[in-house]
């Protein structure tokens, strides 16, 4: 069956977190959006991918680490 991706990355999304070295498995646990370079912003429940690819978002991650937006891939 075939699953299309979503366009919006939610809390308790599954995700690909990009660290220095490998990709990791990890869930959304807290999503910040947040002035371009800012980390701290207003906790929302969901944004749209499109502004995940500069430091605009800022997530809290199921592995206790924290990271912007373009450090994330979605999970297929």
């Amino acid at each position: 069956m075939y699953s299309a991706m979503s366009d919006t990355l939610h809390i308790g999304d599954k995700v690909y977190f990009k660290s220095v070295m490998q990709f990791e498995k990890v869930r959304i646990k807290r999503i910040e959006l947040c002035d371009e370079g800012k980390n701290n912003g207003i906790q929302v429940n969901s944004v749209d991918w499109s502004l995940c690819s500069g430091k605009r978002v800022v997530v809290d991650l199921s592995n206790g680490q924290w990271a912007w937006g373009y450090q994330l891939e979605q999970f297929k």
